[in-house]
């Protein structure tokens, strides 16, 4: 992939994860937060949202070697 391509992928999701309910300081425990306080899951995005964006390849997105 290219740095371009995860840089902006990595934005959104960040953007998205922080407004999630699981984010706010006042939870300290989840399935979700680390002992970091960082959170990850697979997508924060509705299901059908994240396969639009990722049911075709986008060639310019990465490098064949």
């Amino acid at each position: 992939m290219r740095a371009e391509a995860h840089d902006d992928y990595a934005e959104r999701y960040q953007a998205e994860i922080g407004q999630l309910v699981w984010s706010h300081p006042s939870i300290r425990h989840s399935h979700y937060k680390n002992p970091a306080g960082n959170v990850f899951t697979l997508s924060p995005w509705p299901i059908d949202l994240y396969w639009e964006w990722t049911r075709r390849l986008d060639r310019r997105h990465y490098v064949f070697a």
